[in-house]
């Protein structure tokens, strides 16, 4: 599952990055969260499942945060580094997506960094690091490489905090569940920044 869900977002990221060349990254995110949620509400009684849950109001407001911070605001900015650095970079960028998580679990869930895992995350920091203070074999401005290899760190960083948020409830409900309400954050997250944005025209 893990291997195919890694397959998976990599077609989607080629795609993001054909799409953005036309539409803004908000535009993207919008389109790409309300079909998803279309999906996902037809999936639910598809797969027998049944809307709602036995998680509290202030559970599935946490589901509703981590949506809005996960989807509608850090993916608008994946969307928006990987316009400016092209898949190949963003995709070294991504690779903090790991290491986000472990900090922020150890930080606000308490869990326990092992030897391996530290290495692994010195590594990671270090080869996001390089294509910052090496950009000679980058066709890109020094200027523009660092603002987006910022915007990038940031979409993953906040990713790895809307994950964060919402661990401690997996497996208290369905998956599909889970899913429909973090979209549901995600659509009204973006749909709010497209209302407010001076370009929205």
């Amino acid at each position: 599952l893990s291997v195919g869900a890694a397959v998976f977002w990599a077609i989607a990221v080629v795609l993001f990055r054909v799409a953005g060349e036309k539409v803004h990254p908000l535009g993207v995110n919008l389109f790409k969260n309300v079909l998803s949620l279309i999906l996902i509400a037809l999936s639910v009684p598809l797969f027998g499942q049944r809307f709602g849950s036995e998680l509290s109001p202030l559970q599935t407001g946490w589901l509703f945060l981590s949506g809005v911070i996960g989807i509608a605001v850090a993916d608008t900015l994946f969307l928006d580094a990987l316009n400016r650095l092209g898949a190949e970079l963003m995709a070294i960028v991504d690779c903090a997506y790991a290491p986000s998580v472990i900090v922020l679990s150890m930080l606000f869930l308490g869990e326990r960094m092992t030897p391996v895992q530290a290495a692994g995350v010195a590594l990671i920091l270090a080869a996001v690091l390089m294509i910052t203070v090496r950009p000679a074999a980058i066709r890109l401005p020094r200027q523009a490489l660092l603002a987006g290899v910022g915007i990038g760190a940031a979409a993953v960083f906040l990713q790895a905090a809307g994950i964060v948020v919402f661990k401690p409830l997996i497996g208290r409900t369905t998956i599909l569940w889970t899913a429909l309400v973090r979209m549901a954050g995600g659509v009204v997250g973006t749909t709010l920044a497209v209302a407010v944005h001076r370009r929205r025209e």
